[in-house]
């Protein structure tokens, strides 16, 4: 008599040996593209938000309204993704800015807390505090704790 576990990994084995014979049948006509998909199919993924179910739908939306070939379609789709992108670089540049604005200041910091002569012209203009004795500051991890 075999174990449970063995019974188990004999039915393991059985469902992995080969695929049913209906979906064997059904392997030529899956769609492998958002171009071959039904468009109940593409809406679905549309609502998942893939991007690319978004401009199939938007491609075959211009072919209903301009009545046109999907070659002719895809043109116009691409004239309006083209339009669409236009003035892009100017709406993105406050978050460039702010990027590098941020690496500034982050990059600048490390020798504003550890490089100690750094450390003393900030402190001389900026902070004013107390500078501590000098065997308090022989290595860079006491300026920093400074």
């Amino acid at each position: 008599m075999a174990s449970l576990a063995h019974r188990r990994y004999i039915a393991q084995q059985k469902r992995h040996e080969s695929p049913p014979r209906q979906i064997l049948a059904h392997k030529d006509t899956m769609p492998v593209s958002v171009q071959e998909m039904e468009n109940s199919s593409l809406i679905t993924l549309a609502a998942m938000d893939d991007h690319r179910a978004c401009c199939e739908i938007l491609i075959r939306h211009i072919m209903n309204r301009d009545t046109v070939s999907y070659e002719s379609a895809t043109k116009t789709f691409k004239e309006i993704k083209k339009f669409n992108h236009e003035g892009m670089e100017l709406t993105v540049l406050p978050f460039k800015m702010g990027l590098v604005a941020a690496l500034v200041a982050g990059f600048s910091s490390i020798p504003l807390c550890f490089h100690l002569d750094t450390v003393i012209w900030f402190n001389e203009f900026f902070v004013t505090t107390d500078v501590p004795p000098e065997r308090d500051l022989e290595t860079w991890l006491e300026v920093g704790t400074w």
